[in-house]
């Protein structure tokens, strides 16, 4: 561990010298926020930089000599302009602010379940999500595939983690998530951009332990915990709606936003989104536990305070519920759980896309997906619904689709 001792009880997310700055002693959670409509170089630098002027210097969060790890949402090997992962011009310009101060400068992320966690996958990530280059910027690409135990005595759900190793061995971790709807979590940005730190493979037992949504997020949250990333940077210049985190539609938010407080960033978004904070499950985690309130209105906002209003006619992803369903979320919540499953989207391969590659089957944390004759099989039985197949399909021939009887409720009532 850079500039510390290496014991089984210490990580280099054990300390966070940032909890107790200016930022967060105030009554409200602190963000700053930055309006900017294009992903054009000089226009991000330039944000990016304001970001770092209203929260104070780049100082606060990291020194000279420092080793800083950039944990940006890297889902998946995809293009940039599909709004699937944090855009390269947003992680260059963090690592150019990182680099201009003295710090040594790591990237480091575990794509999504389906990945397999080595040097070939982490190769082709860097190249499709356009970072490769920061190579040549004097930025390491982490290629460093082993694991390490991290304990997590504060966590509620969680008391330790196997993390990525070159996670570990950093001094600073700033987190740099993209704004995206989710069909299981509803919202993934600031907190759930943490689970990347869990390598790939791995992060199907946790679905498989933590079945439903609620339980998940108790877990994010104790990761987020450990985790304590001393800035996170969200990239919402061109987010995501609809059915995320990879099968929704880009969206434009036109803002940046920054700040410490890693839930008060997920109220922000979830406002700008048009849904309710709470309906969130790792937001509602965070505030049984006093973490935030969930209002966006408890929240003090530096910079371009009108960056951040709801966009009226945002696509919800359809798993919402009362959101996304008007009263069919409603009486979704009073069935049984029998007839509940009647009101829910359910994964379904579309053969005529289907490549038979089998990242679905490798995701399934319940071994409800096989590949048979080249393509994708779902054993109903087994199926969980969180989502995972859908979520690392490369093809997206891994479609969310409802039941006659849901349909008829989503056109009635939404």
């Amino acid at each position: 561990m850079t500039g510390r001792p290496v014991a089984a009880n210490i990580t280099a997310f054990d300390i966070s010298p940032y909890e107790s700055n200016a930022l967060n002693t105030g009554k409200k959670p602190v963000i700053a926020t930055v309006a900017v409509d294009t992903y054009e170089e000089n226009a991000v630098n330039s944000a990016l930089e304001r970001l770092f002027d209203l929260l104070g210097s780049p100082s606060l969060f990291f020194k000279a000599g420092q080793t800083v790890a950039l944990k940006p949402n890297l889902l998946m090997a995809a293009a940039p302009e599909q709004a699937i992962t944090a855009h390269p011009t947003v992680i260059s310009a963090a690592a150019d602010i990182c680099l201009s101060q003295g710090a040594k400068v790591k990237i480091v992320d575990s794509p999504g379940s389906g990945t397999p966690w080595n040097e070939s996958s982490l190769r082709k990530l860097y190249a499709k999500c356009g970072i490769e280059s920061l190579a040549q910027q004097n930025v390491e690409l982490n290629f460093n595939t082993a694991v390490r135990k991290a304990p997590c005595p504060e966590g509620k759900l969680v008391r330790s983690f196997e993390l990525i190793e070159a996670a570990l061995d950093v001094d600073v971790l700033i987190s740099i998530s993209k704004a995206k709807t989710h069909s299981f979590t509803i919202m993934t940005n600031a907190v759930k951009n943490l689970f990347g730190l869990v390598p790939g493979f791995d992060k199907p037992g946790f679905h498989a332990r933590m079945k439903n949504p609620e339980n998940f997020s108790e877990m994010l949250v104790d990761l987020a915990g450990l985790a304590k990333p001393a800035l996170t940077i969200v990239d919402a210049i061109i987010g995501m709606e609809g059915d995320g985190p990879t099968s929704g539609s880009p969206r434009k938010f036109g803002f940046l936003l920054a700040s410490t407080n890693l839930h008060a960033l997920d109220v922000a978004v979830a406002h700008v989104m048009n849904i309710d904070p709470l309906r969130v499950p790792t937001i509602a985690a965070a505030k049984k536990r006093g973490l935030t309130t969930g209002i966006f209105t408890d929240i003090e906002i530096l910079g371009d305070k009108d960056a951040l209003t709801p966009i009226e006619d945002f696509v919800p992803p359809r798993t919402i519920g009362g959101t996304g369903l008007g009263m069919a979320g409603f009486l979704v919540s009073l069935l049984s759980p029998v007839l509940k499953r009647m009101f829910v989207l359910k994964p379904v391969p579309v053969k005529s896309l289907c490549v038979g590659c089998g990242a679905c089957q490798d995701a399934c944390p319940n071994l409800a997906v096989t590949v048979e004759s080249g393509k994708a099989k779902i054993k109903r039985d087994q199926c969980i619904l969180c989502y995972c197949c859908n979520e690392v399909c490369p093809h997206d021939a891994m479609k969310l689709k409802g039941s006659i009887l849901y349909k008829l409720f989503h056109k009635v009532y939404r």
